[in-house]
């Protein structure tokens, strides 16, 4: 069971940066978007533009990792289940020849 969880526990990384990459993506939209505002209320659309292109950057950022993630997360918890299933069948062998030699 401590192998188990020691096994199970390599997929905790991907999975925490499925949460964080967007809501990270989400923070570097939102911030350049408060001064892009207060740059189109002073007139500076230059200066409104840039922000804009940092805040639709961050966004499209945050959701590729998110994805990347994902993915990554996905084909981990794969091969934990895979490597699961072999060690349970290893100690049911075991078992079994415990068991007969007894």
């Amino acid at each position: 069971m401590k192998r188990e969880e020691s096994v199970r526990s390599t997929v905790n990384p991907s999975r925490t940066l499925v949460k964080v990459g967007p809501s990270l993506g989400l923070l570097g939209t939102l911030i350049p978007m408060g001064t892009s505002l207060a740059s189109l209320a002073a007139g500076n659309l230059e200066a409104m533009a840039g922000q804009m292109i940092v805040a639709f950057t961050t966004t499209i950022i945050g959701l590729a990792c998110g994805t990347m993630a994902y993915i990554v997360a996905v084909v981990r918890q794969g091969w934990v289940n895979q490597t699961i299933r072999e060690q349970r069948y290893l100690a049911e062998r075991i078992a079994s020849e415990l068991a007969r030699g007894a």
